[in-house]
C-alpha cells in the first residue's frame, strides 16, 4: 500500500513581510530549520524560503538569504520526494495538489523516518 506523501507533509506556515528578528522568533518557537514565506509578488502563494542558519550568519537583506521554494506534487511517494528534495540540496518543500495550490510542508527529516522506523 502507498501512502499519500501529504501524511509526511506538516501545514504550511504563511510568513509574509516580517523582520529577519521576527522569523527566527517563529522558528525557535516552532522549532523548524527553515521558514517559508510568501513571495510579495507572487499573490497568495508560497515561493520561496529561508534557512534559519542563513539568517543567523547574515546582517544584510532577508532577500539575500531566500531560496526557491520546491514544488513536490501530492501524488509523489515519499521516497521519490525524499531523492528529488536530496538531489536538489533543499531543506524545505511544499506539497501542491492537482490545481498547484499549497496544501502542506516537507523536510527531509520527515520523510527520512519510515526508513528507519522500527530500527532504533
Amino acid at each position: 500500500m502507498t501512502v499519500p506523501i501529504i501524511h509526511y507533509s506538516i501545514p504550511p506556515l504563511f510568513i509574509i513581510r516580517l523582520s529577519q528578528e521576527e522569523i527566527l522568533r517563529i522558528a525557535r518557537r516552532f522549532r523548524v530549520p527553515a521558514v517559508a514565506v510568501e513571495s510579495a509578488d507572487a499573490g497568495d502563494d508560497l515561493t520561496d524560503y529561508v534557512r534559519v542558519i542563513d539568517l543567523g550568519l547574515t546582517s544584510g537583506d532577508l532577500a539575500d538569504t531566500l531560496r526557491p521554494l520546491l514544488s513536490i506534487a501530492q501524488t509523489e511517494t515519499y521516497l521519490g520526494a525524499l531523492i528529488r528534495m536530496q538531489s536538489a540540496d533543499e531543506s524545505l518543500a511544499r506539497v501542491v495538489d492537482a490545481e498547484g495550490r499549497t496544501v502542506g510542508m516537507l523536510t527531509p527529516d520527515r520523510l527520512r523516518d519510515p526508513l528507519f522506523r522500527g530500527t532504533r
